[in-house]
């Protein structure tokens, strides 16, 4: 009953009050975004539930290609403003239109690209019965994953287990993670040394 009814309920309900309470951060995103990289948002092809492929939306972060691969490298790591922005997740708050469409849920499989389709076993390829998720129980438990494979594994416990108090489980330790990964990249590593 949840997972059918329930959990596509809740993605709606929260999807539109995040629209509402986030748009004006969003704005200010895109805009930001626009005049540091040229572009506001950034697409790449998903595969879906049931095989289906679809476009996820981002806020663009990176630097764009560039003739020197090394240089463009450098530009990104170095690019304070897109690292904070993905270490706080916000890069993926335009994702709320990708689960308005149906397209995902807020908690599933992360969705990978179509590359990965000829990776699959037989087994792992049932991570597409459901919706892919913005957050998932492979990304609240990223820091004992070290493989693929190990990742897959914690995908398909999903499926078997989906409840609701597992989505609230995975739903608390969402922002756990994103502290974590906060203080690992921004606070303990800062983007300046002093020295430039």
């Amino acid at each position: 009953m949840y997972s059918n009814y329930f959990k596509r309920l809740f993605d709606i309900l929260f999807s539109l009050i995040i629209f509402f309470l986030f748009s004006p951060l969003v704005i200010s995103l895109l805009v930001i975004s626009m005049i540091i990289y040229g572009k506001p948002i950034y697409t790449q092809k998903r595969i879906g539930k049931d095989l289906k492929e679809f476009k996820i939306y981002k806020i663009t972060t990176l630097y764009g290609k560039e003739i020197n691969v090394e240089d463009i490298l450098n530009k990104n790591r170095n690019n304070f403003y897109g690292n904070l922005i993905r270490n706080l997740g916000f890069d993926e708050l335009l994702q709320v239109y990708n689960i308005l469409k149906g397209e995902m849920s807020f908690i599933g499989p992360r969705p990978l690209s179509p590359d990965y389709l000829k990776r699959y076993n037989n087994v792992e390829i049932l991570r597409h019965k459901i919706r892919p998720g913005i957050t998932g129980l492979a990304q609240v438990n990223r820091e004992k994953i070290k493989t693929h494979k190990e990742r897959f594994k914690y995908d398909l416990y999903y499926i078997k287990k989906i409840s609701f108090i597992l989505d609230f489980y995975i739903f608390l330790n969402t922002f756990k993670s994103i502290y974590n990964n906060f203080n690992k990249k921004i606070i303990i590593n800062p983007p300046f040394n002093g020295k430039n």
